[in-house]
């Protein structure tokens, strides 16, 4: 993305929006490579490549995210279990 291109969309999105600057987890389809990608707003949509093997074909990833519900997880990172409601696997 051109600058200029970044400042147009700085400025027709609400200060809200520009606050939320998603990293989305991509997996290349030729080499295996896992990485992680910034993105300017959840709304941008483009094509990207992997930085091991230059591929386009890469496909995102479902990422678990760490929530904001004022509780701690057993084990942190996002969890969805407690130490009581998950057995060990």
């Amino acid at each position: 993305m051109r600058i200029c291109e970044a400042i147009r969309l700085y400025r027709t999105m609400s200060f809200q929006e520009n606050l939320q600057m998603p990293i989305y987890e991509f997996k290349c389809k030729k080499c295996g490579n896992i990485f992680e990608t910034l993105f300017y707003s959840m709304q941008e949509k483009r094509q990207v490549a992997c930085p091991a093997c230059q591929s386009k074909k890469t496909a995102r990833l479902m990422s678990m995210f760490g929530g904001g519900t004022g509780k701690s997880a057993a084990g942190g990172g996002g969890s969805a279990c407690s130490a009581t409601s998950c057995s060990p696997g």
